[in-house]
């Protein structure tokens, strides 16, 4: 008796662990992720970019128009922010450790821009 009553036991429990009590919902299992907002690379969401040694980190960001984006130097090597875009100011040449730059873009847009005293240090704000 104590034996039938111990596999009962043991029985519940497991349906209990495997159970769930929630009725079965349809679920999309579509893994691929749920789409960017624009067409494109598309950027990271952030208004925060980091001024390395030949980089900009990250790369290419997407922010609100009225959004103000910084720049910051994580490394003392003299760096700037020049804009491809007609009429677009950037940075003058600034170096220093936390150093920073910050500019607000009022309007959508796709902004490149690059390090004039590095080549290939290149980045992107998009504005939407």
């Amino acid at each position: 008796m104590r034996a039938i009553r111990n596999v009962c036991l043991g029985l519940s429990i497991l349906v209990a662990a495997c159970g769930g009590g929630e009725s079965a919902a349809p679920t999309n299992n579509n893994l691929g992720g749920g789409g960017g907002g624009g067409g494109g690379g598309g950027g990271v969401t952030t208004t925060q970019v980091s001024v390395g040694d030949n980089t900009f980190t990250p790369p290419a960001i997407v922010v609100s128009p009225g959004s103000s984006v910084t720049w910051t130097w994580s490394t003392a090597t003299t760096h700037n922010v020049t804009f491809s875009t007609s009429g677009v100011t950037g940075s003058a040449d600034i170096s220093g450790m936390g150093a920073v730059f910050t500019k607000p873009f009022p309007t959508a847009g796709t902004f490149g821009y690059v390090c004039g005293l590095h080549p290939g240090m290149i980045g992107s704000v998009k504005v939407e």
